[in-house]
């Protein structure tokens, strides 16, 4: 059985659960909200990027893209939307959903 967002939200809060949220759906736009899924990451060194979809429609695609990176292996994380993509990025970027995303290095 799969940890739920719900589950891994609660588990954030307990000192010492090992589980740390790293980013969060920032959408607010007719997707479903908190929401972070199909994510994909890739780490070198201390460096660490992964992706995922937020705003998730349920007939497929998201509102935007979100991201979060650490520079000092997963110990402080910055998360973030990719900028330009669809209409619910800042700035506003030309497609209404996105999908599918990569990280390569």
């Amino acid at each position: 059985m799969g940890l739920t967002l719900a589950g891994v939200a609660a588990a954030a809060t307990q000192p010492g659960s090992g589980v740390v949220r790293i980013a969060s759906d920032p959408t607010s736009g007719p997707g479903q909200h908190a929401t972070a899924v199909e994510p994909q990451a890739a780490a070198v060194g201390a460096s660490i990027v992964t992706v995922f979809q937020a705003g998730r429609f349920s007939d497929g695609g998201s509102e935007t893209i979100g991201f979060a990176r650490s520079s000092d292996a997963g110990r402080t994380w910055q998360p973030g939307v990719l900028p330009a993509l669809t209409s619910a990025s800042t700035p506003h970027g030309p497609y209404d959903r996105a999908s599918d995303a990569v990280v390569a290095w």
